[in-house]
């Protein structure tokens, strides 16, 4: 396993969560520092029997920008 966490994305919008790694660095303008990090989108599969679900982050990342 890899340290990392999800992000929220946007204010207004509706967008795919993603996992980026490492822990979040505070910045002044974008909230947390993203320059340089791996980002993967993250696919959740819920079962239609029970309440539970469960989330995986692929292994072909994006690179932030």
């Amino acid at each position: 396993m890899e340290a990392g966490f999800v992000l929220d994305n946007g204010y207004g919008t509706v967008t795919q969560s993603e996992w980026a790694e490492g822990e979040p660095q505070r910045s002044i303008w974008t909230a947390i520092r993203m320059q340089g990090r791996e980002r993967h989108p993250v696919v959740t599969y819920r079962c239609s029997r029970r309440p539970y679900f469960e989330s995986y982050a692929p292994a072909e990342p994006r690179r932030a920008t």
